[in-house]
């Protein structure tokens, strides 16, 4: 079952307190990048294209997709078709890892 997506939050914390002045300055901006994930989408393209030579479903491991980068390994990436399916998703930008985070 799909997680909810978590709702991106912009946190700025602010320690300067002087009351001679009108204005504050933020010490530091916390940016939460909860929609997106760790893993790199170009690491994702390279190891789809691997799959043309031998090495399916090596994409899927990557961004923690167990049980179907175990079908593409056994079955040489569904014949082929999954592997370029998966490959036109990556390079459109709209693959996600196992929690369905967008690859950065």
């Amino acid at each position: 079952m799909p997680r909810e997506p978590v709702q991106q939050n912009i946190t700025i914390i602010n320690n300067y307190n002087n009351s001679n002045n009108n204005y504050a300055i933020p010490e530091r901006v916390v940016y939460d990048t909860g929609n997106v994930s760790p893993k790199s989408r170009g690491t994702a393209i390279f190891l789809c294209c691997l799959g043309f030579i031998g090495f399916n479903g090596l994409h899927r491991l990557y961004v923690g997709k167990t049980g179907t980068g175990l079908l593409w390994f056994f079955t040489v990436g569904l014949y082929l078709f999954g592997t370029i399916a998966d490959l036109i998703v990556l390079c459109c930008g709209n693959f996600t890892d196992s929690d369905g985070r967008q690859l950065r």
